[in-house]
């Protein structure tokens, strides 16, 4: 067992264990790595909501999808997204 922390999630969020398996990990640097993504990936705490038509699909958790934010564009992206 490997703990990583960042002192700046633990000053905000307190401690919030995660457990996760590495599964080929043979070195404990690499199992930090791990862990710090496993934190770093769960930090991402922006939501997004999603409306679709009666033609449109909802993705299933854990699928990636890319959206078209305006705030980190810089601008208006609009449109359908087609498959």
């Amino acid at each position: 067992m490997e703990p990583a922390f960042i002192p700046e999630l633990v000053s905000r969020y307190s401690f919030n264990q995660l457990e996760m398996t590495a599964i080929g990990c043979t070195r404990q640097s690499e199992a930090h790595r791990k862990g710090l993504w496993g934190i770093l990936t769960n930090n991402k705490d922006r939501m997004v909501e999603i409306d679709v038509g009666l033609d449109g699909r909802i993705p299933q958790p854990g699928y990636i999808i890319a959206l078209a934010d305006e705030l980190l564009a810089g601008r208006v992206n609009g449109g359908e997204s087609v498959r």
